[in-house]
């Protein structure tokens, strides 16, 4: 176990060989391992959850806040909804590797000692469902960011967020598709389109009927009219419906169980604005 965490303290990943066991037993050491630290980290540092509609492009804000974020679903390998699949890594990491890369990351985050001033780093985590993809966020993370020590908020105009599905969701992953596919812009932009249309599908029951099939003749009819014309309204149309009909009534419902506990919120950059001053040493 020593051995175990040793590695993990100089930022590599745990390995085998760090745990002369027998294979099972070996496996089972590395979980507890991960799980052990990620609990007594998370004890060290403040943590700060962000709260953001969908489309207000969280991962614009995490690569502006690298040192001072943990991107658990960058860890994941996965976007964090039913359209979060990534077609370059269809199966996502093992679950004791997921937790092994969050324990890393969380050990970065604590970064060098303090600064004169400050007694605890603190982190932004975005709030999560408890699953990303196939695989589990650790209950003992999950608990403290349920428990956080405050709350930031993203706040995005919708026409902005329509942008950013529109880039995230039409245009990059088409092209994931199509560059895992050996660059056949034909097969790849097929089987973008039916994932998009089998995304929403799973999405059906909270949608109920009457929208959803709304939404999936809009979308059909958007991805036709993108190939014949070049045209992306139709795209605007149904993912604007698809936010402001469907994520943005669960986005409503919990933030308002923990309205009280926001300590900021503005657009993109002034998140990361603000962000960039709270690990600085408080002035006297």
């Amino acid at each position: 176990i020593t051995s175990g965490i040793s590695c993990c303290l100089r930022q590599v990943s745990f390995h085998p060989q760090c745990v002369s066991f027998l294979p099972d037993v070996a496996q089972f050491i590395k979980f507890k391992v991960a799980f052990m630290f990620i609990h007594f980290v998370i004890r060290m540092l403040f943590f700060f959850v962000w709260f953001d509609r969908t489309g207000t492009g969280k991962t614009r804000v995490l690569d502006a806040l690298k040192s001072q974020s943990i991107d658990l679903e960058g860890l994941a390998d996965h976007r964090g909804s039913a359209f979060g699949y990534m077609p370059e890594n269809p199966f996502q990491s093992s679950q004791i590797d997921f937790e092994n890369s969050v324990s890393i990351a969380m050990l970065k985050a604590l970064g060098s000692p303090a600064e004169e001033g400050v007694n605890r780093r603190r982190v932004l985590v975005e709030d999560e469902s408890s699953r990303i993809g196939k695989l589990i966020v650790p209950s003992n993370l999950k608990n403290r960011m349920e428990n956080s020590d405050g709350i930031v908020v993203v706040k995005e105009s919708i026409e902005s967020r329509v942008d950013v599905i529109l880039e995230d969701y039409i245009f990059d992953l088409r092209k994931r598709f199509v560059a895992v596919n050996g660059g056949d812009q034909e097969v790849g932009s097929q089987l973008h389109r039916e994932f998009c249309l089998g995304a929403l599908g799973r999405c059906q029951k909270r949608l109920g009927g009457v929208l959803y099939e709304r939404l999936r003749e809009t979308m059909e009819s958007a991805f036709q009219e993108e190939q014949n014309s070049g045209d992306l309204t139709l795209h605007q149309v149904w993912i604007a419906s698809l936010l402001v009909d469907y994520y943005d009534k669960f986005y409503d419902y919990q933030l308002g169980q923990r309205e009280s506990k926001v300590l900021f919120s503005g657009k993109r950059e002034e998140v990361i604005e603000w962000a960039m001053t709270m690990n600085q040493p408080s002035a006297d």
